[in-house]
């Protein structure tokens, strides 16, 4: 009876500890699922914000192509792949909704956006790229991806930058200055980033 009770009163003790530990575990697990929340219901309100500037795509007959759960699942996607957080991400994607990037190239564009904003002193909220798009036709391309023409530019944004004496958002503002009277006298947009780069260079 004796070496019993022993037995009973070291259980009692060993459960105590676990009780004990599992208490930090609970507070810890209660902790992250509050974080998880919030950062759930920051998503769902930047995700408003997509909403109100994209529309859903539909064909002839009516039929959905480009849905809304898909520019979500692009959204959540895209944040395992780079260092932004889906908040972050639905913010640009709803500002380039905002600037006429159509829907179904919103993740391209704003794929290159927030690559560039971690790259350059571009913002990757930053206006001037969408609006250089809009006023030289590359917006309307279809001949390449979304996402590969907005690549190609940024790229060649990032490579002027680079090699002159000039910045990123010194190109793209005197660029998107340039943009109307250069396309108007059959400028490409290399020509007109050149031209750009260039006058910003020499302090124009």
């Amino acid at each position: 009876v004796q070496t019993f009770g022993e037995g009973l009163g070291k259980f009692g003790e060993g459960t105590e500890k676990v009780g004990q530990s599992l208490r930090g575990v609970s507070t810890t697990a209660a902790g992250a699922l509050i974080g998880a929340a919030t950062s759930a219901i920051t998503f769902e309100d930047a995700f408003v914000g997509v909403k109100k500037t994209c529309d859903e795509v539909y064909d002839a007959n009516g039929q959905c192509i480009y849905s809304y759960q898909q520019l979500e699942d692009g959204i959540r996607n895209m944040a395992k792949e780079i260092p932004a957080s889906t908040t972050e991400i639905a913010s640009v994607a709803g500002t380039a909704g905002q600037l006429g990037i159509k829907t179904q190239d919103v993740l391209g564009f704003t794929r290159v956006m927030i690559d560039m904003g971690n790259s350059t002193n571009l913002a990757a909220d930053d206006a001037a790229i969408a609006k250089f798009a809009n006023i030289t036709g590359l917006a309307a391309d279809q001949s390449m991806s979304a996402e590969e023409k907005y690549s190609k530019m940024g790229s060649t944004i990032v490579d002027l930058g680079n090699n002159f004496q000039t910045t990123e958002a010194d190109i793209m503002d005197m660029a998107t200055n340039l943009a109307s009277a250069g396309t108007q006298v059959g400028m490409s947009e290399s020509d007109i980033l050149a031209l750009a780069t260039a006058l910003s260079s020499v302090g124009m």
